[in-house]
């Protein structure tokens, strides 16, 4: 079982939301972000020796659009099918614009290139994403729910340092 708890910057799949609002985002705000984050690494640490699954991933980051701050996430399940395949579940949080409210779920295969001694893996996926997105009505409502498809294409590198 690997663990991996990473902090990163994840970047928008799809269509980018114009919001109509502004946000400041203070140093207090921020230092809030980063707790949580620091939080939700800790507590996956903590739980994951009971879990089964072969690798966790936690990536979490700031977003910025429009000159509007906030933060994005993504949880992540891998599990190998033999040396050069995989596939994974992923909950992507895409952020808190103001009007939208984005997240989804994705399910990818993956190619995968193990290197130097199997401690090295370069890999590639692609799969389907399923994302809601909860924005203002714009007909008199307090909300709209938006669900849509989109692809989600990625890259990973990673390094093991125990043999595998």
């Amino acid at each position: 079982m690997k663990v991996f708890c990473t902090v990163a910057p994840l970047r928008r799949i799809g269509k980018d939301p114009q919001p109509t609002r502004s946000m400041n985002s203070s140093t207090k705000d921020r230092c809030t972000q980063a707790a949580l984050g620091l939080l939700a690494c800790a507590a996956i640490v903590t739980v994951s020796p009971r879990a089964q699954a072969q690798e966790f991933s936690f990536l979490a980051g700031p977003l910025k659009s429009n000159s509007q701050n906030t933060y994005s996430w993504e949880a992540n399940y891998r599990e190998s099918i033999g040396p050069y395949a995989a596939w994974s579940f992923s909950w992507l949080n895409e952020g808190h614009i103001p009007d939208h409210h984005r997240d989804g779920q994705s399910v990818q295969i993956w190619g995968r290139m193990p290197l130097w001694n199997r401690r090295l893996e370069l890999s590639a996926g692609v799969g389907p994403y399923r994302y809601f997105d909860t924005s203002e009505a714009q007909a008199g409502g307090n909300y709209s729910n938006t669900h849509g498809w989109g692809g989600l294409f990625s890259l990973r590198a990673a390094y093991y340092f125990d043999n595998r």
